[in-house]
């Protein structure tokens, strides 16, 4: 009987494949299903992930994204010719040739991949800047003041400067027109108005930053988007050449519950916002309940003057996606909109 441990690896890469399917990336599945199939213990790279210790699964460590992510890394380099053969645009004839395929890869670069497996991945999705921008345009109009803009979770920023790209809502053009990247997810209810965010500072952190000055920090950011949404690497690209023109941003190297506490406190004539997307989730009880309790401390001296915003863009206990806010004084919390966790589609709700 094989181990529980390496039945539950196989599982979760092939739960993983059928959300990556689901999330338009059936590339990305194919190869997850393969690795499920094929990986065994004649690799460094494979005895890792089936004597994974953690949980494997996508809410978990993503296991089945991070060996990805290192095999796309790979195949960007252009060394490798058999990847090279194996990922769009060309794709293997059949299941049995690409399961042949990747096996004899992992064998050949094993000592190049397994090192992808001690890093979770980070996208640093950049649709969710669209739904973000919604919120912060909801806080403007609440307001009427500029914002003080903190998140956790920002990986390499780039959605620190959501108000530098254009979005089409509906018939609706928002934020900044002519901007080098445009996001135009597909709308569903009424197109809120009202004033556009000014955003007069912003700051970051993240267990394990990502800075765009260094290329293989670049290179690392890019090879955990799927190779075949071509889009996605497009509209990443454009992003970051929008992200590096911004030359005093700066994102910490920290843990969440201890940075928003060091440096959240309300701020006369501007609203402090915490902003946070698909971060949360990942966090331990004890970390959630610190922040919670110190973003209800701070807006509990909150005024007029001084609101406190809470802005997420999260899964619920039914694991669907929404957007909600809180602003200080009055600590009401209102679900403005549901998305896929990509932003393709997004719903206005309130």
């Amino acid at each position: 009987m094989k181990d529980e441990r390496e039945e539950n690896v196989r599982r979760s890469f092939r739960d993983q494949a059928a959300l990556c399917k689901s999330f338009g990336s059936p590339f990305t599945a194919k190869l997850l299903i393969a690795a499920a199939d094929v990986l065994d213990f004649s690799t460094s790279t494979g005895r890792r992930i089936l004597n994974w210790d953690g949980p494997p699964d996508a809410n978990g460590d993503a296991l089945g994204l991070r060996l990805a992510g290192g095999l796309h890394a790979l195949s960007r380099t252009g060394d490798v010719e058999e990847l090279s053969d194996l990922y769009p645009p060309l794709t293997p004839e059949s299941d049995e040739e690409f399961q042949s395929s990747l096996i004899t890869i992992i064998k050949n670069y094993d000592e190049r991949i397994e090192p992808w497996l001690d890093f979770p991945p980070q996208t640093n999705e950049v649709g969710r800047s669209a739904i973000l921008y919604l919120g912060l345009k909801e806080i403007a109009k609440e307001t009427g003041l500029d914002l003080s803009l903190f998140e956790i979770g920002s990986s390499a920023g780039l959605n620190l400067v959501l108000d530098r790209h254009e979005y089409v809502f509906g018939e609706e053009h928002f934020g900044c027109i002519g901007s080098a990247l445009r996001l135009s997810p597909n709308w569903k209810g009424k197109v809120p108005m009202g004033p556009c965010p000014r955003v007069v500072a912003r700051r970051g952190c993240d267990v394990a930053p990502l800075y765009m000055s260094k290329p293989s920090d670049r290179h690392r950011l890019q090879a955990y988007i799927w190779p075949d949404q071509l889009e996605r690497h497009k509209r990443l690209e454009t992003a970051i050449d929008i992200f590096c023109t911004e030359t005093s941003i700066s994102i910490d190297k920290a843990d969440a519950p201890d940075w928003v506490e060091e440096n959240l406190c309300r701020q006369l004539s501007f609203v402090t916002v915490l902003m946070h997307s698909l971060t949360y989730c990942y966090l331990d009880d004890k970390s959630k309940h610190r922040i919670r309790n110190h973003m209800e401390s701070i807006g509990s001296c909150a005024t007029s003057d001084s609101p406190v915003a809470w802005l997420a863009f999260e899964m619920d206990e039914l694991s669907k996606t929404q957007l909600t806010l809180r602003i200080w004084p009055t600590g009401k919390e209102t679900v403005l909109a549901v998305a896929d966790p990509h932003c393709r589609s997004i719903e206005w709700v309130a």
